[in-house]
């Protein structure tokens, strides 16, 4: 049975800001009921000074003098075709595929044997309140046709990945909105560990944690979208404002009809509608599946993974820390009960 088990510890001091006086926070430790690791939670984190914290209007106007002053990027309309790489003929006879304004080519830097790049839009800079539902389908239904392709032609890659860096915060390197979807021939290390913890879980409980999940997490339950995609904040997140969306009954890529791609597409918007709302401007998201040629729905549902990341100021700081990247324990300063109650007004 899915258990979301917590505990809190106490950190005292004397505060120099109320001269001194004695003084104690609470951290809060989340141990994820899936994978089993922890992360630490402490709102008034949110209150340490930083060396630039900007305000949201300063960080929008920033945002917008660098959309403008990289106009007429390689992912533009008038350089698209000139200037990115093309797909071999077995892939595509036009060497790209296109789906309204969504274009998908090799990533020309790429870290797997099959690595995309899909341009979202047309336009040069989309805010997160502007990616909307009919957007995602595109990518979607286009990104999973080139899946088909890849593995038609290599039966060995079998694992895919749907990604999505938003802003240099999240390690975009360009500001034009784009994703990369990836086919490996091995599975990612995170994908490997949520398999292999789904399975031994269906092994140890006879049922499906994503199901079970779905049965018993209402205290984090933000809304359905579509016919069978449900959408949650995490319970023990690994990085601020989590929220993950599950397609139940349905394991890979593969297995997606049209009802289940709008579901998901609509959700997407929805989530980073309502993120920026709450004042979020950059993002990374994930789609974990399992291999394409197989059918895991007994113990595992395809899922998404939507996570924000810190303001773009002129002193950057980055969000991932020496507790993050090395003692792999996220430090979170959002609760993710409010995260869910604040989401469910979007959907």
């Amino acid at each position: 049975m899915v258990e979301f088990y917590k505990y809190k510890e106490t950190s005292e001091f004397l505060d120099p800001k109320s001269n001194y006086t004695h003084t104690q926070q609470t951290i809060e430790f989340r141990k994820h009921p899936l994978t089993g690791s922890w992360c630490r939670i402490n709102i008034d984190r949110a209150k340490r000074p930083h060396t630039n914290n900007g305000t949201l209007k300063e960080v929008d106007k920033k945002i917008l003098a660098i959309a403008k002053k990289t106009e007429n990027c390689f992912f533009c309309p008038a350089n698209v075709d000139k200037k990115t790489p093309k797909h071999q003929k077995h892939i595509s006879p036009e060497g790209r595929l296109r789906n309204g304004q969504f274009i998908l080519f090799p990533n020309l830097f790429p870290f797997a044997p099959y690595h995309g790049v899909g341009v979202l839009k047309e336009k040069h800079f989309v805010s997160l309140n502007n990616l909307d539902a009919r957007t995602w389908e595109n990518a979607l239904e286009t990104t999973i046709d080139w899946f088909k392709k890849v593995y038609s032609h290599d039966s060995a890659a079998r694992f895919a990945s749907f990604n999505f860096n938003y802003l240099m915060p999240a390690a975009a390197s360009l500001i034009h909105p784009h994703i990369q979807p990836i086919v490996d021939k091995r599975a990612d290390n995170g994908l490997d560990d949520i398999l292999k913890k789904s399975w031994q879980y269906s092994h140890d409980n006879n049922s499906n944690f994503w199901q079970d999940l779905l049965d018993n997490d209402e205290e984090r339950y933000i809304g359905k979208t579509g016919k069978s995609v449900y959408w949650h904040a995490s319970f023990a997140p690994s990085c601020a404002n989590e929220v993950v969306g599950i397609v139940c009954g349905k394991s890979s890529f593969l297995e997606l009809d049209s009802h289940d791609i709008e579901g998901i597409a609509d959700g997407i918007a929805k989530v980073l509608r309502g993120l920026y709302a709450q004042g979020v401007r950059s993002v990374n998201m994930t789609i974990n599946s399992a291999p394409l040629n197989e059918s895991l729905a007994s113990f595992f549902y395809l899922n998404i993974r939507i996570v924000s990341r810190s303001l773009m100021v002129d002193d950057y700081t980055t969000d991932q820390g020496f507790m993050e990247l090395l003692h792999k324990e996220p430090v979170i300063s959002t609760i993710p009960e409010t995260i869910a109650k604040n989401l469910r007004e979007y959907f």
